[in-house]
């Protein structure tokens, strides 16, 4: 295998940082949800954020079809899930409600390390160098 580009490195590793931020705010929420159903979400979160880790780990592979995928679910459908929610209170007139107690705190410094993650990670993952890395690997 070739050596990767610090710039594929540096996305993957952001990449982790982003899953990892997901994993600690479906925690956040377990512990101050009442007991039922969430922990089977909970449990399945933690399934779909293992499968996007190993995908994250596969970048290293110079396929440009992993970029393709983590663009548009991560970088795309995920992104959106997270800030069109309080992107649409807020242009409704609804507003964005101030966090409340210490749980509420740690999941907005969690969520926007998750964001930050995911744009440096998509930044990184489309570098000259990272392009030249993806292209010279066959799909």
């Amino acid at each position: 295998m070739r050596e990767q580009p610090a710039a594929v490195r540096n996305s993957i590793l952001l990449w982790l940082i982003a899953v990892g931020a997901g994993a600690v705010e479906t925690l956040l929420h377990v512990v101050q949800a009442p007991a039922g159903p969430v922990l089977l979400q909970a449990a399945v979160r933690m399934l779909i954020y293992a499968a996007l880790a190993a995908l994250a780990l596969r970048l290293r592979s110079g396929q440009n079809w992993v970029r393709i995928v983590l663009t548009v679910l991560l970088g795309g459908i995920g992104m959106l899930s997270m800030v069109g929610p309080p992107l649409v209170s807020a242009l409704t007139g609804d507003g964005i409600a101030a966090p409340a107690d210490a749980w509420q705190v740690a999941f907005l410094l969690v969520r926007a390390l998750h964001v930050i993650a995911v744009v440096g990670a998509l930044v990184a993952m489309f570098r000259p160098s990272a392009n030249r890395f993806f292209r010279a690997i066959p799909a």
